[in-house]
């Protein structure tokens, strides 16, 4: 089994694009947060008595927190990101298990039906002879032959089944399909290595869905009090030097000066900030809501799973 949850690991392309949407989550973390690009300008005015150059430079400023609060987000997504990722990771593994569990429990019903059916014939062979020497009915050579034909179409059906089946296998596995795969060796199996209260505990503290939710709270958390700045007002930082130049007709002469400019927008629109904080609330509130329901669920899966384990035990 080992073997083929590392060709998975290698090769799944599901989990190939997981893997890229996360990593694509930590790059867009890494861009937000930062500074927008700052502007640069330069303009001349001529006249006929004099001439001004203009160099200027401006930066635009979010309100104090701004920034982190988006980059907060950002970081919450890769986080949704990177948990994602896990549970894709351990889905292919679950199903690659299965795949080959299923696979190799196959090869070996193949095994024991062929026994049966050599079995069968056997037993007819001996009921034939005994029915043309008079010493049994045909009722029972007849019985024998219709469970000969019973068992040779349940060995078509599971010999028609391997074709299905390595494929499935080579698809988890990124395997190149074609003939079927060669029957496993074995199927490893073992006994659970925790308690049920530790399990419980496990599922809480490890479950990959959890965590995506717990990430997806974290990033609608920071989504709302970005919200709630929206009634702060961002600021634009300018500096221009200019140099004006009188001409006359006594010679050319100069003249330099430096400007600062602070400007600022004005969240004047509360209708729409009020309705941008109701809006974060609600998907925060939302998000929060998922996280316990998924908990709830999963707790009694897992229940469920731990009562047909114990029942199939017994």
């Amino acid at each position: 089994i080992q073997d083929y949850v590392a060709a998975a690991m290698q090769n799944n392309k599901g989990l190939l694009a997981a893997s890229n949407r996360w990593q694509a989550a930590v790059e867009k973390a890494k861009q937000e947060g930062a500074l927008s690009d700052p502007m640069i300008k330069y303009e001349r005015e001529d006249s006929a008595d004099y001439q001004v150059d203009t160099y200027g430079v401006s930066q635009d400023v979010p309100f104090f927190g701004k920034r982190d609060l988006q980059s907060g987000m950002a970081e919450a997504a890769a986080e949704v990101g990177r948990h994602g990722f896990e549970m894709v990771r351990r889905k292919v593994v679950r199903d690659v298990k299965n795949a080959v569990l299923e696979y190799y429990y196959l090869g070996r019903r193949i095994g024991v039906t062929t026994e049966n059916l050599k079995l069968l014939s056997g037993i007819e062979g001996s009921v034939r002879a005994r029915y043309e020497t008079g010493r049994e009915t045909q009722a029972l050579l007849l019985q024998v032959q219709v469970e000969i034909g019973k068992t040779e179409n349940e060995l078509r059906s599971l010999e028609n089944l391997r074709t299905p089946l390595s494929a499935k296998l080579c698809s988890l596995t990124g395997l190149k399909a074609g003939e079927p795969l060669p029957w496993p060796d074995g199927a490893a199996t073992g006994k659970a290595d925790a308690t049920d209260d530790q399990l419980m505990a496990r599922l809480k503290e490890h479950n990959p869905e959890l965590r995506v939710m717990a990430a997806m709270v974290d990033e609608q958390g920071a989504a709302l009090r970005l919200a709630r700045r929206s009634y702060l007002p961002d600021l634009e930082l300018g500096y221009e030097h200019m140099v004006e130049t009188m001409t006359g007709v006594t010679g050319d002469a100069e003249r330099d000066s430096d400007r600062i400019m602070v400007s600022m927008n004005v969240p004047l629109w509360f209708s729409k900030n009020n309705a941008a904080v109701r809006e974060g609330r609600r998907r925060h509130t939302a998000a929060t809501a998922d996280k316990h329901q998924k908990l709830s669920d999963l707790e009694a899966d897992l229940q469920t799973a731990l009562f047909n384990f114990h029942d199939a035990e017994r």
